[in-house]
């Protein structure tokens, strides 16, 4: 980061690359996510338009299932018009319905959202409810959502609702990707 904000990109990337590698291998998604935006960043820094382009198209790529939205929201901003433009150009042509649905909430958020400095709980678009949070952290469990109402004595439904409000708190869009994004938040 500090070689990105004093525009030394060729550092940056040198720093960058074996850390992607390594994340590769460990399957960190979300760390690698971040990773390949500020290797895009650099490459953008660097006028390297086309390689910026493959590693946003990477990090769309591993964040869309997830539905991960803040790394580009804390990362990317500095890049924001070339990301958009990106999306619109995945728009015409995804690779499969759900990844659609993801880039228009990317598209959305990226309109909305200004720059994002550090992963905490204020990174919420809105603050948990205690309830929220129990059932947050009991999403650690393999638990299906009929055990999950019964040991919190409330219907399926009413859990179901509670979960939709923490993916949309959470600005992701299903129970992996807000356990992977309340780790990332420090929320447990």
């Amino acid at each position: 980061r500090v070689a990105l904000h004093e525009k030394n990109h060729v550092t940056a990337l040198t720093l960058i690359k074996p850390w992607i590698k390594k994340l590769k291998q460990q399957n960190r998604n979300l760390t690698l996510i971040y990773y390949l935006i500020f290797q895009a960043n650099a490459l953008h820094q660097k006028k390297q338009f086309s390689q910026a382009k493959d590693a946003l198209c990477n990090a769309i790529n591993l964040a869309s299932p997830e539905g991960f939205i803040m790394p580009f929201l804390q990362e990317a901003m500095s890049i924001k018009p070339f990301l958009i433009e990106l999306l619109d150009s995945l728009e015409k042509n995804p690779s499969t319905p759900n990844s659609l649905n993801y880039i228009h909430s990317l598209k959305n958020y990226l309109k909305k959202n200004k720059l994002i400095k550090k992963p905490t709980a204020a990174l919420l678009l809105e603050p948990l409810t205690r309830r929220e949070s129990d059932i947050l952290k009991r999403l650690y469990s393999s638990e299906n959502n009929k055990s999950l109402a019964k040991q919190l004595n409330i219907s399926e439904l009413t859990l179901k609702w509670h979960l939709g409000n923490i993916y949309g708190k959470l600005g992701v869009s299903n129970r992996i990707g807000a356990v992977k994004a309340a780790q990332h938040l420090n929320l447990t």
